[in-house]
């Protein structure tokens, strides 16, 4: 290289240094060198161009390249071969003195043989070795710049062409083709090769740059003539170079610049290869760049402005910034119509349009892109891999894919997919072009800042900053980069900008949250995230509404980044809206209007009604915020809008899996009540129910009449555990407040409540509702709605009562009562007799004042209802009953005549559950307040015994009977008197023969129960009348039970003790065998009733009861509880024959009890036979009939049969002595050996005295 730059320096000296054989010496041994070591080193005619090449070789021919370059450069030396003579235009009258002779002297030796000398350094420059390439590529630009022949021209401009099209080209040797492209194409102002060579510059552009001055300082007009001195090393000779010259090599060479723009703008601009498009870019901006002088360029700005416009959009990174500068150098060389054209071209961009082709224009860079097979549409891994692990980055790879998946229109979302990328991209290449024509502004008005704002003007300026600001906070890191630096260069003062276009920057971007682009509507989150902050309430009261409305829209978006921008612009808002509904930092005026416009927004469907559970937490935080930090004066106004809202939401804010388990509570385990007394435990400590506490210390009466209407339609129609409670606790803590003056809103309210208590299926629900009436009819309400309210509550139960004159004696009998009452029954029923307990109960924790002004119409239903079959009803009604009466016996003594009333209007209910529950009152009653009820207990008596003599059995109708039996037992004296003991006895008795065995059971032990009672009479008791009644029917089931054991001698005789009595009707079953009274009952009955007898009719009993008593102890198989019955009785009838003569009829029981000491081994059962035995044997021995006794051995024999066979000879006295001497000898218990020893003790002096 040394010496070729020596020799262009000489040659370009004004007196050559070196003679010209020398130069052209020198000349041919480069031009050797760079043949042999090109051709060697590239390894021409192997496979590739650096097929086997050296690179030493190589970098031995680009420094002959390079130092041919300098000598081409002067254009004063020839250098043979530059093209070959297949390069050269016919009839071309060349004016190159060097190249063009010496190509033609050896057109015929040296190029027929050989390659041309640009051939040889094209294919240098296409070689391996980067650094000879970028000589070769160097020196093909200083020969093209020194040569006079335009076919040397054509032949560089082309081959720069080819080369920079060829893939792989790397930008450093791109930048050295867009030297050479200016340096064939010429008018490069400001270029003078003597520079080059006698400087330390290194290429054109930094010589031009020297001359005048750096490419801002000429785009701005500043092209004056310049003179630098610069220092010939050799010579010592100053050179003044002028800036306005331009060297003859470099004048205009119009051919070469049309083919040059041609393929620039047209072919490569448009070319389906990014590389392409991109080294066509940077040619032209070299040519722009560089050739300020050439005239048709000046000409043709209009298409370039639309060729570096269009390739803005284009997907290479590098292109974009290239085509941005050469927007700039378009600005700097166009007249001020086409600076303003261009410009609004880019403020289209920015604003979202389309790159437009400029007049006359063919083409307009990416914009006209000619789409192949192998275009690349997408960048690699943008669109993911296919199902086969393939790219998805060509247009070939995305057909393919639409047909495998069946879709070809599919291909057609992709290209516009494709599209809107490159408008994104057409959108950063602007941004870069629009800040390069800001500094050029700004350089042109003397400010830092600012020029480009003068530029636009007021107008464009407002149009452009919404879009600009909404740009500078786009997803790619590159494009909001390159917005935010236009936005500082646009601006003198952003802070104030936004301030002035706050409006139209807030409207657009609340347009930009819903725009179909996912990376427009984030960009808007962000950005309005960013202006938000810091606001005043005048600012964003216009604009409020429509931010949380698209805000809380944006947070349920597809796509996850614009959830996620959307997230923090609604926690924005939500920090603003707190802080200025916060009465401490907030005047109170901002503060109402904040209230008025976000609360019940919030509130609507938008917030709270929205199924997006991120919505409607933070729809919940703002509203109950909000409530508690603002005054009552500002959130007045929207409450009566926002708190059914906030009722609704106390359930809408649950997990909807608690509804299914509540739902299936019973399947899964889990008691329904203790599950719903914990979700209401659970809203009562949200944030809801706090702000709902705040609402009700925040209403007003006025208010609550708006508010009213709102509750009643949650109560009748509201969904959910938690909202309906919820609702009854603000009524009653409303109530409890603000009192009488609720009264115009109360009885709507009150009748809703009272229609849900009954019915609301939920109990917690239910108490809740009762709640609240109670305390709005004790606090809201008249004295004649309070009067209903109770008569209501009482009237529920569906109590009747029936008016019963007390009966004194004397009086005539009363009337029975003939009414029927007909009632539902069910489940509605049922809720509806809850419902009053309810209310009373309710009543009675809140006012208990209140209450005992109505007890005596409420405790009276109240203990009737204790008694209801449904425990849910009489758990209710039994807490009214034991909180509301201090003392249960003086409360039954006040009220038993209220209570009789209701007993009888009970007891002619069709329901069998109210006379149940009659029954089980009445018998209660009976027992504590006896002598109260006994004035009326005729009636009851006679209600009684209509009902359990006759009509059909159902089940529990035994209750009745203990009811008459408790009756008849603490109300004897009157009953006695009316109806007469002998209707009630032979009531009983005929309840006694129903064919129903616990009927029967139930109506003996009633009538034992009466007989008890009438012995407390003592004298006033008709024991003959009683005996009459009831022992004809006794006696004969006695019999029938003998009959039935002798019959049926080996059989068990609980089958017949079970059965039914010597009364039972026919007529309850026809077909069924009639069988005796149950055997323990009988007896029972029959003992209580030989206790009334008088002494004159003792005999006629004795006489009766023996045969049957001794018969059935000394029948086979009787359990022995049957046994302990019959000798229960056989030792009353002993007591009712005393010590008199009437014990000789006894002495046959003394064979039964022997007989049933002889077969049972039951100790209670022994005790009772040998105690009994002791109480005859005593008898015989004080009545002396000792003789009777011993004369009784026939009955004896009798009985010895069954017995043992046999007596012995002793008669019954031998068969007693011996089973008395067994006891004695065998049997473990010692009180049974003491009797027994009593007993043969008493019967070995019977004896005696009878010997």
């Amino acid at each position: 290289m040394p010496a070729g730059l020596l020799a262009a320096r000489a040659a370009s000296c004004s007196q050559p240094a070196l003679p010209a054989d020398h130069l052209q010496q020198v000349v041919a041994a480069l031009l050797q060198q760079l043949r042999h070591h090109t051709v060697t080193g590239t390894g021409r005619g192997s496979s590739g161009p650096a097929a086997g090449g050296s690179t030493s070789r190589l970098t031995l021919a680009g420094a002959a390249a390079l130092a041919l370059g300098y000598i081409g450069l002067t254009g004063k030396i020839d250098i043979p071969g530059l093209i070959a003579p297949d390069q050269r235009q016919p009839n071309n009258s060349s004016s190159d003195t060097t190249g063009a002779a010496a190509d033609g002297k050896n057109s015929s030796s040296t190029s027929s043989k050989n390659s041309s000398v640009l051939s040889l350094l094209f294919e240098l420059a296409g070689g391996k070795d980067s650094r000879a390439a970028l000589r070769a590529v160097t020196a093909v630009g200083y020969i093209a710049a020194g040569s006079g022949s335009s076919d040397v021209h054509l032949a560089a401009a082309k081959g720069i062409v080819s080369l920079s099209s060829v893939k792989g080209v790397l930008e450093e040797l791109l930048m050295a083709l867009g030297e050479a492209a200016a340096a064939t194409a010429g008018d490069v102002s400001g270029f003078d090769p003597q520079l080059l060579l006698w400087s330390n510059l290194d290429s054109i552009a930094d010589c031009v740059d020297s001359v005048l001055g750096p490419e801002s300082d000429a785009a701005t007009g500043s092209e004056q003539p310049a003179k630098q001195q610069q220092q010939q090393p050799g010579g010592g000779v100053d050179m003044e170079v002028d800036a306005a010259a331009t060297c003859p090599g470099v004048a205009g060479r119009g051919d070469v610049q049309q083919y040059l723009l041609q393929q620039l703008t047209g072919t490569m601009a448009v070319s389906s290869k990014e590389e392409v498009r991109c080294a066509g870019c940077l040619l032209l901006v070299y040519l722009v760049q560089l050739c300020r002088g050439s005239a048709l360029l000046a000409e043709q700005l209009p298409q370039l402005q639309a060729t570096f416009t269009g390739l803005l959009g284009d997907s290479n990174e590098l292109t974009q910034d290239l085509a941005a500068r050469g927007v700039s150098l378009v600005y700097t060389r166009g007249g001020a119509a086409l600076q303003q054209q261009l410009l609004g071209q880019l403020l289209g961009l920015l604003q979202g349009g389309q790159a437009a082709a400029g007049p006359g224009s063919s083409a307009a860079g990416a914009a006209g892109v000619k789409v192949s097979a192998d275009t690349k549409l997408f960048e690699e891994g943008q669109l993911g891999n296919t199902p086969g692990g393939a790219g998805l980055t060509t247009y070939r790879e995305l057909c393919s894919l639409a047909n495998e998946l069946g879709q070809p229109d599919l291909i057609y979302r992709f290209m516009d997919l494709a599209r809107a990328s490159s408008a994104l991209s057409a959108k950063r290449g602007a941004a870069v072009g629009v800040a390069r024509i800001a500094r050029l502004a700004a350089t042109a008005t003397g400010a830092e800042e600012g020029g480009l704002a003068s530029l636009l003007g007021p107008e464009r300026l407002s149009a452009l900053l919404p879009k600009l600001y909404r740009l500078t906070h786009d997803p790619s890191p590159k494009v909001s980069e390159s917005m935010s630096a236009i936005w500082s260069a646009l601006l003198d003062d952003p802070r104030a900008a936004l301030d002035t276009h706050f409006n139209p920057i807030v409207k657009s971007l609340l347009v930009d949250v819903g725009a179909r682009l996912w990376r427009v509507r984030q960009a808007a989150c962000a950005a309005l995230t960013d202006l938000l902050s810091g606001r005043r309430w005048s600012q964003l009261e216009p604009h409020m509404e429509q931010l949380w409305v698209m805000g809380l829209r944006a947070v349920d978006d597809v796509k996850e980044s614009v959830r996620a921008a959307a997230g923090s612009l609604v926690r924005a808002l939500r920090g603003i809206s707190l802080r200025i509904m916060d009465l401490q930092q907030t005047p109170p005026a901002d503060v109402a209007g904040c209230c008025r416009i976000v609360l019940p927004l919030l509130a609507g469907s938008i917030g709270l009604g929205s199924s997006v559970d991120v919505v409607r937490g933070v729809s919940a935080d703002v509203i109950c915020t909000g409530l508690k930090t603002a005054g009552s004066a500002q959130v007045l106004p929207v409450l009566p809008a926002v708190v059914p809202v906030l009722l609704e939401a106390l359930s809408g804010m649950e997990d909807a899996r608690l509804n299914y388990v509540e739902q299936h509570a019973s399947a899964i385990g889990i008691d329904a009540e203790r599950l719903a007394a914990a979700r209401l435990a659970a809203a009562r400590a949200s944030s809801l129910t706090e702000a709902l506490d705040a609402a009700s210390r925040a209403l007003t009466a006025d208010a609550f009449g708006e508010l009213a209407p709102g509750l009643a339609a949650l109560i009748r129609r509201g969904v959910g555990l938690s909202t309906k409670a919820g609702t009854a606790r603000l009524i009653r803590s409303l109530a409890t407040r603000l009192g009488q003056d609720l009264k115009p809103a109360a009885p709507a309210l009150l009748k809703a409540l009272l229609a849900a208590v009954t019915s609301e299926s939920s109990m917690q629900v239910k108490r809740a509702y009762a709640g609240a009436a109670a305390t709005l009819m004790v606090r809201c309400v008249g004295d004649k709605r309070k009067d209903k309210f109770v008569t209501d509550a009482v009237a529920s139960y569906g109590a009747v009562a029936i008016s019963i004159s007390p009966w004194h004696r004397g009086d005539a009998a009363p009337a029975a009562a003939a009414m029927s009452v007909d009632e539902s029954s069910g489940s509605a029923e049922e809720a509806s007799r809850q419902s009053g307990g309810l209310l009373l109960r309710e009543l009675l924790k809140d006012s208990n004042d209140t209450f005992n002004k109505y007890a005596s119409q409420i405790l009276p239903v109240a203990f009737l209802a204790c008694h209801d079959e449904s425990s849910s009803v009489s758990g209710v009604w039994s807490m009214v009953w034991s909180e509301g009466s201090p003392s249960e016996p003086a409360a039954l003594r006040m009220f038993a005549p209220e209570l009789a009333g209701m007993i009888a209007g009970c007891m002619a209910s069709s329901s069998w559950d109210r006379k149940k529950a009659a029954a089980k009152a009445l018998l209660a009653v009976a027992d504590v307040a006896g002598e109260q009820l006994s004035p009326y207990s005729p009636a009851l008596a006679q209600l009684l015994l209509t009902e359990v003599s006759g009509g059909r059995l159902w089940e529990g109708k035994e209750l009745l009977l203990q009811a008459l039996g408790g009756l008849g037992a603490n109300c004897t004296a009157t009953l006695a008197q009316q109806p007469g003991t002998a209707v009630l006895l032979k009531g009983l008795l005929a309840a006694a023969g129903r064919q129903k065995s616990s009927y029967r059971a139930a109506a003996l032990a009633s009538l034992q129960k009466v007989l008890e009672a009438l012995q407390r009479l003592g004298g006033l008791a008709d024991g003959q009348a009683v005996w009459a009644v009831v022992s004809p029917t006794l006696l004969a089931a006695l019999q029938r039970q003998l009959e039935a054991a002798s019959k049926q001698p080996d059989k068990p005789a609980s089958a017949v003790e079970n059965g039914t009595g010597a009364t039972a009707r026919q007529g309850d079953n026809a077909n069924e065998e009639v069988k005796p009274l149950p055997l323990s009952e009988t007896c029972s009955c029959l003992s209580s009733a030989c206790k009334l007898l008088p002494v004159e009719l003792h005999g006629d009993a004795v006489s009766a009861a023996v045969p049957v008593l001794t018969g059935l102890m000394a029948a086979p198989g009787l359990p022995w509880a049957s046994w302990l019955a019959v000798v229960t009785l056989a030792s009353t009838v002993l007591d009712t024959a005393g010590n008199g003569p009437l014990v000789v009829a006894c002495i046959p029981l003394a064979a039964g009890l022997v007989h049933v000491l002889q077969h049972s081994t039951i100790s209670q059962l022994r005790l009772k036979c040998l105690e009994a035995l002791v109480k005859l044997l005593k008898a015989v021995e004080d009545a002396h009939a000792t003789n009777e006794f011993q004369t009784a051995n026939g009955q004896a024999g009798q009985l010895g049969s069954v017995n043992k066979g046999s007596t012995g000879p002793g008669g019954l006295s031998s068969l007693v002595s011996s089973c008395l001497a067994e006891i004695q000898a065998q049997d473990p218990a010692s009180a049974h050996k003491a009797l027994a020893t009593e007993a043969g003790q008493i019967l070995a002096r019977c004896l005696q005295q009878g010997v």
